[in-house]
């Protein structure tokens, strides 16, 4: 491949996903709060449980408070009669249906059509109040489900945790799920099929785990085969309900027929808080509410998808159960949610709407007794739970005052979204200009402002270098997009948009990188007379020192097909450097990858059966990695260049190929390095440096074109520059010293093939010091984008697999 070829993520986002629905790209769009109401089928049914005095009543009165978005159960499984599952059952038998729930689902959403109200329809359950997988399992031959109540939960989840492994039981509940959809897949009212409520794998061993997933990937796939006008969700809880493994929501997360995600927040549940001090543990509560939100919230962004956080519930003040009773705690706490989704509309942030658990209404409360029984009124509590517990009652006044006067804003909020952030970054005839969408659901017409800010004033005083202001008019529940067009000089710039509030002022609202041409960006070499002069007698002295290596075997790594070491070696001065290091048990000839670690990194092993044909090495340069110290070595040395920390590091990263060429099963002429941060710094200056490599993929590359990295952020220069005030060196000395360790004065030398990838939203290391190093390269090479991204790009699973088909392509070459 000769020349420079781009590759931007091409993934697509929630409005493009659901542009092929027959529902209103609004319906989409719109964000709201609303509420678990999983009852509803079963009162607007005919036989016992049924009530459509009460279901017209509280659909009025939700309607009157601005929910319209509830979250439903289809119906319950298996046999009526066990205390802690709700009555009556839909499906009693596989494949056997009470014609009355049937008809109740059917009467619910034409209620919904009526109101213009939309229903979230979950198909099974995890947990054993309606039946769901213990249900299965026992109509598959799994034997008697424990009832948890007697039995307790532990020996519940033993018993469910079959099911995901469990072909028989997964294919009852296949069968349930054509039925269901397939009979109300027209419904106006759908707003989403869910293929259960909260599914968990309930085991940490991989083959379940994988089992797990490919149930979630079938089950979505499934439901878009019968239904593909309506969106799919899958009720997750998210890592809490992910055997605490991100990753493994993450693997459900990628389905590409899950069109938008879900979390629960349940801090009593998961120990925020306590029953005996709910008010005091408030803010505990809170801290730990933002924290599952942004994290979830980063993974939203990766996969271009929205969350709704479709259940959370926080109890009474004093542990109450009594509607009416005092709920100062929970309303700060809803109130804070709503506040995080109105913040998110405004933003065009990940947060699409929330679901409060649950809907108590106009229920009675039984004085007698505080667990369901026959003839009680439903609420949000299901049978397993006290009555009470987590439920809004209309008697509630200050919640339901509250939930009114958050729809009422979020209703008046001009909701922003950025599409299409592919076209974020600029080349060629790309049109110039940022689009934005603009949504309300009133009336309105509003001012946005939008400014064009270059990233290199952005630590200075220089600020706006353009400025677009436009008339914004917006009607009822439709998107208007804008676009606003930016004829600048080759770079990247932030773009900031505004929106006019009500009291006239602007207000800003988001902000985020762009780029324009950047292979045209031009950023002088700083390298002195004697920089070559100064790395070759670098070399000479690294090929001085005996390499002296040690290895130690690690067992609980190691396999029969490859052995797993931690190894140490010597580097230039004689400091120790070394990593882990993976070599295939058999004899023969293979392929090497060097992986370089980011500044500070934590080390992992290997897994021996992982990549068995090939030789790896994970690289500990001086004072990191397995040799981890107190940090801060970008400021360690800064007397002379013979001292700085990044002289001995830079020949740490070349003294690894010496290793790696001194292995006897490592085929020489197959060697490839990657690495991302401080390890994409190393991996440019291990073919820089050396030749023996035959490709790289450095990403998001650290120390690079300094003059401008501290007029773009403050770290790492300026906290150089504050220690060489504290240590009486003049700047300038400064910057000529990291001018001999600057990567963009290495670049030029390399001569293999190279793959770059870099986060758009960078701001550890910004895009524009990643191109100041690439664009001196002249041999073969090509980037890679992902504009969502900041510094994390290990994180971005495009790019992991581009990188790994170069690196394959050149070991196989």
């Amino acid at each position: 491949m000769n020349g420079t070829k781009r590759l931007i993520s091409a993934l697509f986002g929630l409005i493009i996903c659901f542009q092929s629905c027959s529902t209103a790209v609004s319906d989409c769009q719109e964000h709201f709060i609303g509420t678990n109401f999983w009852y509803g089928p079963i009162l607007a049914s005919d036989g016992p449980g049924s009530d459509h005095e009460r279901l017209s009543a509280e659909l009025d009165s939700l309607k009157s408070i601005g929910i319209t978005n509830l979250r439903v159960l289809a119906g319950a499984d298996g046999e009526d009669g066990i205390a802690v599952k709700v009555r009556p059952a839909l499906q009693t038998a596989p494949g056997v249906y009470n014609e009355d729930i049937l008809k109740g689902i059917a009467r619910f959403l034409n209620e919904l059509e009526k109101r213009d109200m939309k229903a979230v329809i979950y198909l099974n359950n995890a947990w054993e109040w309606s039946g769901g997988y213990g249900t299965y399992l026992e109509w598959a031959g799994a034997g008697k489900c424990p009832d948890t109540r007697r039995d307790g939960y532990g020996k519940y989840i033993d018993f469910v945790s079959q099911f995901p492994v469990n072909e028989k039981a997964k294919e009852l509940y296949w069968n349930h799920l054509r039925f269901i959809v397939e009979r109300f897949k027209d419904s106006k009212a759908i707003y989403s099929w869910q293929i259960a409520n909260e599914p968990r794998c309930f085991s940490s061993e991989r083959t379940n785990q994988d089992a797990f997933v490919d149930f979630i990937w079938r089950s979505a796939a499934l439901i878009r085969s019968i239904d593909p006008v309506h969106p799919v969700s899958a009720g997750t809880e998210g890592r809490m309900g992910s055997e605490l493994d991100m990753r493994l929501f993450e693997r459900l997360a990628e389905c590409p027929d899950i069109d938008y995600l879900n979390i629960h927040i349940w801090p009593l549940n998961w120990s925020w808080i306590h029953r005996e001090s709910v008010e005091e543990d408030l803010p505990a509560a809170i801290r730990e509410t933002d924290r599952y939100i942004d994290e979830h919230a980063a993974l939203a962004r990766r996969l271009r998808k929205k969350i709704v956080i479709e259940e959370f519930g926080y109890p009474r003040d004093g542990f109450e159960f009594r509607k009416g009773s005092p709920t100062s705690a929970r309303d700060a706490y809803y109130s804070h949610i709503f506040e995080r989704l109105t913040e998110s509309a405004e933003k065009g942030g990940e947060l699409l709407g929330c679901n409060f658990w649950g809907w108590g209404g106009l229920a009675a409360q039984n004085p007698e007794h505080i667990w369901w029984e026959p003839g009680d009124d439903y609420c949000g509590d299901p049978s397993q739970e006290e009555q009470g517990l987590n439920s809004v009652y209309m008697a509630d006044s200050s919640t339901i005052a509250l939930i009114r006067e958050a729809n009422a804003k979020l209703a008046a909020t001009v909701c922003l979204e950025f599409p299409e952030p592919e076209s974020w970054l600029m080349c060629g005839t790309d049109r110039r200009s940022v689009k934005v969408d603009f949504f309300c659901a009133e009336d309105c017409t509003v001012k946005a402002g939008a400014a064009f800010v270059s990233d290199t004033s952005l630590m200075g005083t220089a600020d706006t270098i353009l400025y677009i202001c436009k008339e914004v008019e917006l009607k009822a529940g439709e998107s208007r997009r804008v676009e606003f067009e930016a004829d600048l000089e080759p770079g990247f710039y932030e773009f900031r948009i505004s929106v006019g509030e009500r009291d006239g002022q602007m207000r800003h609202r988001r902000e985020f990188n762009i780029g324009i041409e950047p292979e045209k960006i031009v950023s002088p070499l700083s390298a002195k007379e004697d920089f070559d002069a100064f790395w070759e007698q670098s070399l000479r002295e690294l090929a001085e020192v005996p390499m002296d290596c040690r290895m130690t075997l690690v067992p609980e790594y190691s396999t029969a097909r490859r052995n797993v070491y931690e190894v140490e070696f010597k580097s230039l001065g004689g400091a120790t450097m070394g990593g882990i290091y993976a070599e295939p048990v058999q004899p023969g000839k293979y392929p090497a990858i060097i992986e370089y670690m980011g500044y500070g990194a934590e080390t992992f092993h290997y897994w021996g059966d992982d990549n068995p044909e090939t030789v790896q090495l994970l690289v500990s340069v001086r004072n990191q990695g397995i040799f981890l110290d107190e940090g801060h070595w970008i400021l360690r040395g800064l007397d002379s260049k013979e001292n700085f920390y990044y002289r001995g590091a830079y020949c740490d990263a070349v003294r690894a190929i010496d290793f790696i060429y001194s292995r006897e099963k490592v085929d020489c002429e197959r060697i490839v390095s990657k690495g991302e941060s401080q390890g994409g710094a190393f991996c440019w200056i291990s073919a820089a440096l050396d030749h023996r490599v035959k490709a790289i993929a450095p990403a998001v590359p650290f120390m690079s074109d300094f003059e401008d990295y501290g007029d773009i952020v403050y770290w790492p220069v300026h906290e150089v520059l504050e220690e060489a005030d504290r240590l009486g060196i003049a700047h300038d000395r400064i910057f000529d010293l990291l001018s001999y360790f600057d990567i963009k004065n290495f670049t030029s030398r390399v001569g293999c093939p190279v793959l770059m990838a870099f986060g758009l939203q960078d701001p550890t290391c910004p895009p524009h010091t990643n191109f100041a190093g690439y664009n001196m390269v002249r041999g073969e090479k090509e980037w890679y984008c992902a504009p969502l991204c900041g510094h994390g790009m290990w994180q971005e699973s495009e790019w992991v697999k581009l990188r790994e088909e170069f690196l394959q392509k050149h070991l196989n070459d």
